[in-house]
C-alpha cells in the first residue's frame, strides 16, 4: 500500500499545473477621452497567461473619427526572447491586424504586460467602441490558449472650452492659463484672487467645472487633455 500511494505522488510531481485564471486580451485603458485634433496612445495588454509563445489580433474603430499613426510592440513576449512583430494598417476601413511571434525553440511568456502601443490622432467629435476581435494566443507546443478579450471606447471632444487661448490646440499654454487663475473665486460676473492679483479679473473660462471657483480639478482637465 505504502509503495502505491509513494508511486501516486511521484506521479503528481509530473503534472502539468492547472491554470484556473482564465487570460484576458483587454485594451488598456477601458476608456480614452480625447480632444478632437490631438494624439492619444493605448495599449493592448494581457494578463494571466501561462506559457504564450505568439499572438494576434484585429483592433477595429470608427474611420471617420480616428486615425492610428503608429503601432509599437510592447516588450511582454520580449521577455522570452527574440521576436518576430508584424502589423498592418488600414485607416480607410478603421482596422488593424498585428501578429507577433518568439523566434526559437524556447518556453512561452507567462503573466500579464504590454502586446502592443497603438497611437491614434482623433480628428472629429464623437464616440467609437475600439473593437478588439480575431484574438488569438498560442502556447510553445502550438495550441491555442482559451482567453477572453475586453473591447474599450474613446470620445473625442471638441476643443472647445479647454481651448482657452484659441490657438487651435490644447499645450501648456492653456495650462499656465488656468494654474494662474488657481484660487480664483467668482464675484458677479468675473474671477478674482483675495486680495487681488496682478492678472485679475480672470477669464470665466478658467471655471471648467463651473462650480465657482478654479481649483486643482479645472487644472487637471486642461492637463488630461493636453497631455492626450
Amino acid at each position: 500500500m505504502l509503495l502505491i500511494f509513494s508511486i501516486l505522488i511521484f506521479g503528481l510531481a509530473f503534472v502539468h499545473p492547472v491554470h484556473a485564471v482564465t487570460p484576458t486580451v483587454s485594451v488598456y485603458p477601458s476608456t480614452v477621452t480625447a480632444c478632437a485634433g490631438q494624439n492619444f496612445s493605448i495599449d493592448i495588454r494581457i494578463a494571466n497567461v501561462f506559457d504564450l509563445y505568439g499572438w494576434e489580433f484585429k483592433l477595429g474603430w470608427n474611420s471617420t473619427l480616428l486615425d492610428a499613426i503608429k503601432v509599437t510592440e510592447g516588450n511582454f513576449l520580449k521577455r522570452g526572447g527574440n521576436t518576430f512583430f508584424w502589423s498592418r494598417t488600414n485607416n480607410t476601413e478603421g482596422y488593424i491586424l498585428a501578429d507577433c511571434t518568439l523566434l526559437g525553440n524556447v518556453p512561452g511568456v507567462s503573466g500579464s504586460g504590454t502586446l502592443v502601443t497603438i497611437e491614434f490622432h482623433a480628428e472629429v467629435p464623437g464616440q467609437s467602441v475600439l473593437d478588439l476581435y480575431d484574438t488569438m494566443l498560442i502556447n510553445s507546443e502550438e495550441v491555442a490558449i482559451p482567453h477572453t478579450a475586453n473591447d474599450g471606447t474613446v470620445t473625442v471632444e471638441p476643443l472647445g472650452k479647454y481651448d482657452l487661448d484659441g490657438d487651435g490646440d490644447i499645450d501648456i499654454f492653456d495650462i499656465a492659463i488656468v494654474a494662474k487663475a488657481y484660487e480664483a473665486q467668482r464675484i458677479g460676473g468675473e474671477y478674482w484672487h483675495n486680495p487681488p492679483c496682478p492678472f485679475c479679473p480672470h477669464d470665466p473660462k478658467t471655471d471648467i467645472d463651473e462650480d465657482g471657483d478654479v481649483d486643482i480639478f479645472d487644472v487637471s482637465e486642461v492637463a488630461k487633455r493636453y497631455m492626450g
